[in-house]
């Protein structure tokens, strides 16, 4: 049986240093907006190739650690390995479910732009796009802008009635 947690946590723990040394990030380097990804709405499920990872090593270091000085009895020792490694693997699903959700990062979606006061930087008008500034998440941000108004000039405080297709749609207001 102490080969079976060995192998655990070799192809376990072996698999955790790949991912924290290989680390990445898979975000989009070109700017600090958030446009939302459909395919995975709330990050990964709980029962993600990571956190079976994580209750891999979990179940060979407890079954290891209990079995191998024969702490208690190999049937305990394997019981307990099981429900350590479940216990793990959800655990650790959570977290990284509940860290990839929209919500919890502290990345800017564009969507929470709307109804916001702007400023213009470039001018915009019908049919030609702009560049406004506007406040989100205690940073400032520059957004593509369009307007259905004739001309809107550099330095107008303007509002973010829409956004589409990652461009907002502003209005002068008055």
């Amino acid at each position: 049986m102490w080969l079976l947690y060995l192998i655990a946590v070799v192809l376990g723990g072996g698999s955790l240093l790949v991912q924290m040394f290989a680390g990445g990030d898979h975000g989009d380097p070109g700017h600090g907006l958030d446009h939302g990804d459909a395919s995975h709405p709330d990050g990964p499920g709980i029962l993600s190739t990571r956190s079976l990872v994580y209750a891999l090593f979990t179940f060979g270091f407890v079954g290891g650690l209990l079995h191998i000085p024969r702490v208690v009895e190999p049937r305990t020792a394997l019981a307990i390995a099981i429900v350590s490694a479940v216990a793990a693997g959800a655990a650790v699903g959570y977290v990284f479910q509940s860290l990839g959700h929209a919500g919890a990062s502290g990345a800017a979606g564009l969507d929470e732009v709307r109804g916001r006061k702007a400023r213009v930087l470039v001018a915009c008008a019908r049919g030609r796009r702009g560049k406004v500034r506007v406040q989100l998440k205690g940073h400032q941000v520059d957004v593509l802008a369009t307007t259905d108004e004739e001309r809107i000039a550099e330095g107008a405080e303007v509002v973010i009635v829409d956004v589409r297709e990652g461009v907002a749609h502003v209005a002068t207001g008055g």
